[in-house]
This record gives structure tokens, C-alpha cells and sequence, in this order.
């Protein structure tokens, strides 16, 4: 039977860390560290959504909202379900923010294919462009 839990418990965080994206410095280890520590202090400002397929994990969502901002970042998704179900959990993720007052959902990724995805499937637009400079050291 395939469900869709908002999980509450950080002990799913190292569950799912297998199939989180890292990003230079911002290691799976850095971002289990900072989603439990969201879980645990500030468990209204983070969303850990899990798919499942009777007991197996096929998918999950991590949003969390910055402080002292408006917004909710979606971290981290992965999912190896239906697109169906997928779009179960994109629907609770969207009710969760709005339950916390926030009117947007942003994300960053460097592969086309995702932001294809996300704008076709998931209603995403373009908002805008990040720089960057490497900074050598001597």
C-alpha cells in the first residue's frame, strides 16, 4: 500500500540520507546535522515528507522555511514511486506551507532536466540567477 507521511521523529533523517544530494561542503553529513537540528528546535520551520510503499521508502520531500524569511526551501526530493504518488506528496508539501503562512516554494539545482521538470509538472517559474566567483587560496 503506498502512503505519504509528514514524519516528526528525526531518527528518518539518517534513513534517507542515502539518497541526498550533496553540494561541495554542504555534505549528506552537514545536512543530516542541520534537518535534525531543525527537527528538534524548530520542528514547525521543516517538512520531511516520506513516501512508502507498504514498509520500503520510494520517495521524500525536505523543505524547511529560513528565518526571517517568507519562504520555504525545498532541499531535498527523490523519488523511485509513480509520478501519481509523487504529486500526492508535492500536494501535502504545498498544504504544509501553507499552514505556516508562507506563499513560495524555491529551490536551486543545476541539472536542465529537473527545471524542466519542475516547471512543466510542478507549476515553478524562473525567479532568479546566482552568481559565482571561485575564490582561490594561496
Amino acid at each position: 500500500m503506498k502512503t505519504i507521511k509528514r514524519e516528526l521523529n528525526p531518527d528518518i533523517i539518517d534513513k534517507l540520507k542515502e539518497n541526498f544530494v550533496a553540494d561541495g561542503v554542504y555534505s549528506k553529513d552537514v545536512m543530516c546535522r542541520d534537518f535534525v537540528d531543525y527537527m528538534t528546535n524548530s520542528p514547525d520551520n521543516i517538512c520531511v515528507m516520506v513516501g512508502y510503499d507498504d514498509e520500503k521508502i520510494v520517495g521524500h520531500l525536505v523543505a524547511f522555511k529560513p528565518f526571517n524569511r517568507d519562504y520555504v526551501v525545498l532541499d531535498q526530493a527523490w523519488n523511485i514511486s509513480t509520478p501519481e504518488h509523487a504529486k500526492a506528496g508535492f500536494e501535502q508539501l504545498r498544504e504544509w506551507v501553507k499552514s505556516i503562512d508562507c506563499k513560495e516554494i524555491r529551490f536551486e539545482t543545476e541539472r536542465a532536466s529537473v527545471i524542466t521538470r519542475a516547471c512543466i509538472t510542478w507549476g515553478f517559474k524562473g525567479h532568479s540567477v546566482i552568481l559565482q566567483m571561485r575564490i582561490q587560496n594561496d
